[in-house]
Order: C-alpha cells, then structure tokens, then sequence
C-alpha cells in the first residue's frame, strides 16, 4: 500500500513497551484514539500527523494466544476510530493474524507482508 502518510513513519523496530503499538504488544489490549506521534518510529518532520491525530492499535495473537505483532491505524482526525471501528478488527483478528503467520513463515519479504500499515511484527517488537 501507499498514500499520503507513508512516510510518516520509519520502518525502524519498536522495542515492546515503547510508544502504542509496544505498549499494546506489552499489555495485549488495544488502545482506541491514542496519540499516533508518540510512536518511537514517527517522524514528526513529515508533519503528517499532530498530538490531535488518531490511533487504533490490536494486538495479534498467535495460536497459542501469545502477542506475536501489533496492528496501528491512523488518521489525521481527533477522535477518528470508534468503538464500532475496534470490534471490527477484533472480529477479524484471528483470521488476520492466522495469514499474517503464514505469510512471513513463507518468506513473503517484510515490506510487502506489512503493506506499510506500520504492523509490527514480534520479531522486530
């Protein structure tokens, strides 16, 4: 994927605990309109997004209900993402991370696996 905030963020690895998406990944538990420019991966150069902005983050289990990654959205506007929004993932977590799983297992290379929608995987958490 591509778009307008592609380059808001490096594809730098987020140690677990840091900024939204580590700290889902730590605590297993989303985060519903969070500050998307505390990422420890945004570049606040771009401009792109302020303290204003929105940020829904899920964690991704794997089978055996371990964390394995972190999936964030963002957008522009305060308030953005509504409850409405979060069971919607929620609903399609496990179907998401079941082929998530299989296509970094198969060798798909990172950057075409995360479709640059800032998911961080385990590994690079």
């Amino acid at each position: 994927m591509d778009g307008p905030g592609f380059d808001a963020f490096s594809m730098q690895q987020l140690p677990i605990g840091a900024g939204l998406s580590g700290w889902v990944a730590e605590n297993a538990r989303p985060i519903v309109n969070g500050n998307p420019t505390v990422e420890p991966n945004y570049l606040s150069q771009t401009c792109l997004l302020s303290a204003n902005s929105s940020a829904l983050s899920i964690p991704l289990f794997n089978s055996s209900g371990a964390v394995f990654g972190v999936l964030s959205l963002y957008a522009t506007a305060n308030g953005a993402f509504s409850k409405d929004h979060l069971q919607t993932l929620q609903a399609i977590e496990s179907r998401f991370s079941l082929a998530l799983q299989n296509a970094l297992r198969s060798g798909i290379p990172q950057a075409d696996s995360t479709a640059h929608c800032t998911l961080e995987s385990a590994a690079a958490l």
